[in-house]
């Protein structure tokens, strides 16, 4: 007996939270795996230094709204705070961040109601059990400007269309950053 599935499951490493607020996807069948920039994290308490960088790490998993952006210059590059940056209102010493993913990122919470990644394994595995068990069912996997510089999507795509019967599933490639295609869908 396999799960009703959602016909369909939006997968992206973007952080602008751009699917989320067009309602690109259906409750649940959505993951930013790099975390979203409208909501917040503690950051912890910065040391001052250049190392060690924090001088206590963030004080939870929580997340917090986005904080009043009112004394941000968005002018200048780098952007930067008049006044003093958000503070987290948990343990209200430690700096907010946007919960975003950086590169190497020890501090980013992985929570589960932005990131999303569980429901995308749920999903991936029940579509790779709905494939073996209908011959009849066809996978399409739609994979939009996805790169080599941060792999993360293509490498999920590329995992999902292995573990799927290979006459029941096609992976079409939009925008891919990388070239030599011989043709823009690979099958």
């Amino acid at each position: 007996d396999l799960p009703t599935l959602a016909p369909c499951f939006a997968l992206t490493s973007n952080v602008d939270g751009w699917h989320g607020r067009c309602g690109v996807a259906a409750p649940g069948a959505l993951a930013q795996i790099h975390g979203c920039h409208t909501v917040w994290q503690c950051g912890g308490l910065p040391s001052g230094r250049k190392f060690p960088l924090l001088s206590r790490g963030s004080c939870c998993n929580e997340l917090f709204p986005m904080p009043d952006m009112s004394g941000m210059d968005f002018e200048t590059l780098p952007l930067r705070f008049h006044g003093d940056a958000p503070k987290c209102p948990r343990c209200r010493d430690g700096w907010l961040r946007p919960h975003v993913y950086l590169f190497g990122d020890q501090n980013f919470h992985n929570v589960e109601e932005v990131t999303g990644e569980q429901s995308y394994r749920q999903w991936a595995e029940g579509v790779a059990a709905a494939l073996q068990a209908d011959a009849k069912l066809k996978l399409t996997i739609v994979e939009v400007g996805c790169g080599l510089r941060v792999p993360n999507i293509q490498k999920r795509c590329k995992e999902l269309l292995d573990a799927c019967p290979n006459a029941q599933r096609c992976l079409v490639k939009i925008n891919p950053e990388e070239g030599g295609l011989t043709s823009p869908a690979v099958f």
